[in-house]
């Protein structure tokens, strides 16, 4: 049985953001409330789903954009939101997490770089889980406009 591209782009995008908004909003705040008494222990445990979550996001942003380019339509929704939600994951994957690695093995945790950066990691995932919402939208709103058929894909027009 082959999926139509409709369902599978609507599959993929719910895992990428379901990942997302489960994993930074659910998962690590109730690591650290739970293990409040072992910080460091929450921290590596956190850092760790991080990681895998961004995986399975770059997987699924890589996929999503060639649906898009597959699908062969020019109305393809969220091609942008797509761009924009891989380069923040870019950003805090390739450049901030090892920046907070490298003060996290240094034992400087407490320090203030550390806490600049970790600041602009959460600010980046929190825009990042934003662009998610709206990426759903999109979708939908794409459904909606061509009367439930959801075909049409992904679109870099964004509306």
């Amino acid at each position: 049985m082959r999926l139509p591209t409709n369902l599978l782009t609507s599959l993929v995008a719910v895992a990428w953001v379901g990942s997302l908004w489960s994993v930074g909003l659910l998962v690590a705040p109730t690591l650290f409330a739970g293990l409040d008494h072992d910080r460091a222990l929450a921290g590596s445990l956190v850092g760790k789903l991080f990681e895998r979550q961004a995986l399975l996001g770059a997987s699924c942003g890589f996929l999503l954009l060639g649906l898009a380019a597959v699908s062969g339509n020019e109305a393809r929704r969220g091609g942008w939101t797509i761009v924009a939600m891989l380069a923040l994951l870019g950003v805090r994957m390739l450049l901030i997490a090892p920046a907070i690695a490298e003060l996290r093995s240094a034992g400087a945790v407490t320090s203030s770089s550390f806490a600049v950066w970790h600041g602009a990691s959460v600010a980046l995932y929190l825009i990042e889980c934003t662009l998610g919402g709206l990426l759903i939208v999109q979708l939908r709103r794409g459904g909606a406009q061509s009367g439930g058929n959801r075909s049409r894909g992904l679109s870099w027009s964004g509306r």
